[in-house]
Protein backbone atom coordinates (compact mmCIF):
# COMPACT_ATOMS: atom_id res chain seq x y z
CA UNK A 1 0.00 0.00 0.00
CA UNK A 2 1.32 3.42 -0.92
CA UNK A 3 2.04 5.99 1.75
CA UNK A 4 -0.60 8.35 0.26
CA UNK A 5 -3.22 5.61 0.49
CA UNK A 6 -2.30 4.82 4.10
CA UNK A 7 -2.39 8.49 5.02
CA UNK A 8 -5.78 8.95 3.35
CA UNK A 9 -7.12 5.86 5.09
CA UNK A 10 -5.90 7.05 8.50
CA UNK A 11 -7.42 10.51 7.96
CA UNK A 12 -10.74 8.99 6.88
CA UNK A 13 -10.88 6.69 9.91
CA UNK A 14 -9.98 9.57 12.22
CA UNK A 15 -12.71 11.70 10.68
CA UNK A 16 -15.31 8.93 11.07
CA UNK A 17 -14.32 8.36 14.69
CA UNK A 18 -14.61 12.11 15.36
CA UNK A 19 -18.06 12.21 13.76
CA UNK A 20 -19.20 9.24 15.84
CA UNK A 21 -17.88 10.76 19.08
CA UNK A 22 -19.51 14.10 18.23
CA UNK A 23 -22.84 12.43 17.48
CA UNK A 24 -22.83 10.49 20.75
CA UNK A 25 -21.77 13.53 22.79
CA UNK A 26 -24.53 15.58 21.16
CA UNK A 27 -27.13 12.91 22.08
CA UNK A 28 -26.02 12.98 25.71
CA UNK A 29 -26.24 16.78 25.86
CA UNK A 30 -29.58 16.75 24.06
CA UNK A 31 -31.03 14.23 26.52
CA UNK A 32 -29.82 16.36 29.44
CA UNK A 33 -31.55 19.43 28.00
CA UNK A 34 -34.74 17.43 27.43
CA UNK A 35 -34.68 16.19 31.01
CA UNK A 36 -34.15 19.73 32.34
CA UNK A 37 -37.02 21.04 30.21
CA UNK A 38 -39.29 18.20 31.35
CA UNK A 39 -38.44 18.96 34.98
CA UNK A 40 -39.87 22.45 34.54
CA UNK A 41 -43.28 20.82 34.09
CA UNK A 42 -43.13 19.67 37.70
CA UNK A 43 -43.36 21.95 40.71
CA UNK A 44 -40.04 20.85 42.20
CA UNK A 45 -38.17 21.38 38.92
CA UNK A 46 -39.73 24.83 38.58
CA UNK A 47 -38.46 25.68 42.08
CA UNK A 48 -34.97 24.29 41.33
CA UNK A 49 -34.67 26.56 38.29
CA UNK A 50 -35.17 29.64 40.43
CA UNK A 51 -33.13 28.18 43.26
CA UNK A 52 -30.12 27.85 40.93
CA UNK A 53 -30.57 31.41 39.68
CA UNK A 54 -31.28 33.16 42.98
CA UNK A 55 -29.45 30.98 45.54
CA UNK A 56 -31.93 31.79 48.33
CA UNK A 57 -30.95 31.83 51.98
CA UNK A 58 -32.50 29.14 54.20
CA UNK A 59 -34.84 31.79 55.61
CA UNK A 60 -36.08 32.64 52.10
CA UNK A 61 -36.62 29.09 50.86
CA UNK A 62 -40.05 28.39 52.41
CA UNK A 63 -41.49 31.73 51.32
CA UNK A 64 -40.06 31.39 47.83
CA UNK A 65 -41.42 27.83 47.58
CA UNK A 66 -44.94 29.08 48.40
CA UNK A 67 -44.72 31.91 45.87
CA UNK A 68 -43.30 29.69 43.15
CA UNK A 69 -45.90 26.96 43.78
CA UNK A 70 -48.64 29.53 43.15
CA UNK A 71 -47.02 30.71 39.94
CA UNK A 72 -46.26 27.16 38.84
CA UNK A 73 -49.98 26.35 38.97
CA UNK A 74 -50.74 29.44 36.88
CA UNK A 75 -48.04 28.56 34.32
CA UNK A 76 -49.37 24.99 34.12
CA UNK A 77 -52.94 26.20 33.60
CA UNK A 78 -51.81 28.68 30.94
CA UNK A 79 -49.88 25.97 29.08
CA UNK A 80 -52.92 23.65 29.14
CA UNK A 81 -55.20 26.45 27.93
CA UNK A 82 -52.81 27.36 25.11
CA UNK A 83 -52.58 23.70 24.07
CA UNK A 84 -56.37 23.45 23.88
CA UNK A 85 -56.55 26.69 21.88
CA UNK A 86 -53.89 25.47 19.49
CA UNK A 87 -55.74 22.19 18.94
CA UNK A 88 -58.97 24.09 18.27
CA UNK A 89 -57.19 26.37 15.81
CA UNK A 90 -55.71 23.39 13.94
CA UNK A 91 -59.13 21.71 13.84
CA UNK A 92 -60.67 24.92 12.49
CA UNK A 93 -57.97 25.24 9.84
CA UNK A 94 -58.50 21.65 8.77
CA UNK A 95 -62.29 22.15 8.59
CA UNK A 96 -61.85 25.24 6.40
CA UNK A 97 -59.35 23.50 4.12
CA UNK A 98 -61.28 20.26 3.58
CA UNK A 99 -63.88 21.63 1.11
CA UNK A 100 -61.06 23.04 -1.07
CA UNK A 101 -58.83 19.95 -1.12
CA UNK A 102 -58.85 17.08 -3.56
CA UNK A 103 -59.37 13.55 -2.24
CA UNK A 104 -55.63 12.86 -2.54
CA UNK A 105 -54.77 16.03 -0.62
CA UNK A 106 -57.31 15.16 2.09
CA UNK A 107 -55.79 11.71 2.40
CA UNK A 108 -52.26 13.13 2.73
CA UNK A 109 -53.39 15.69 5.32
CA UNK A 110 -55.16 13.06 7.41
CA UNK A 111 -52.16 10.71 7.17
CA UNK A 112 -49.78 13.45 8.35
CA UNK A 113 -52.12 14.37 11.16
CA UNK A 114 -52.30 10.74 12.27
CA UNK A 115 -48.50 10.46 12.17
CA UNK A 116 -48.30 13.57 14.34
CA UNK A 117 -50.76 12.10 16.85
CA UNK A 118 -48.94 8.75 16.96
CA UNK A 119 -45.44 10.20 17.30
CA UNK A 120 -43.42 9.53 20.42
CA UNK A 121 -43.67 12.48 22.77
CA UNK A 122 -40.37 13.82 24.03
CA UNK A 123 -42.12 16.10 26.50
CA UNK A 124 -45.03 14.15 27.99
CA UNK A 125 -47.70 15.80 30.10
CA UNK A 126 -46.71 16.33 33.73
CA UNK A 127 -46.73 13.14 35.76
CA UNK A 128 -46.42 10.83 32.75
CA UNK A 129 -43.23 9.08 31.70
CA UNK A 130 -41.82 9.78 28.23
CA UNK A 131 -42.90 7.47 25.42
CA UNK A 132 -40.03 6.27 23.27
CA UNK A 133 -40.07 5.21 19.66
CA UNK A 134 -40.03 1.46 18.97
CA UNK A 135 -36.53 0.13 19.45
CA UNK A 136 -35.50 3.15 21.52
CA UNK A 137 -35.07 2.31 25.19
CA UNK A 138 -34.71 5.99 26.02
CA UNK A 139 -31.41 5.26 27.72
CA UNK A 140 -28.39 7.10 26.37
Amino acid sequence: MKIETKTSFILLVTLLIGIAIGFLFNRVLDRKKVDQFRDLHESRGFFHLFERILDPTPAQQDTMQQILDGYFARFRDLRRHQTMELRALVDSLEADLMPVLTEEQKKRLLEKRQLFKDRPRRFPPPGRPPVHAPGDSGIN
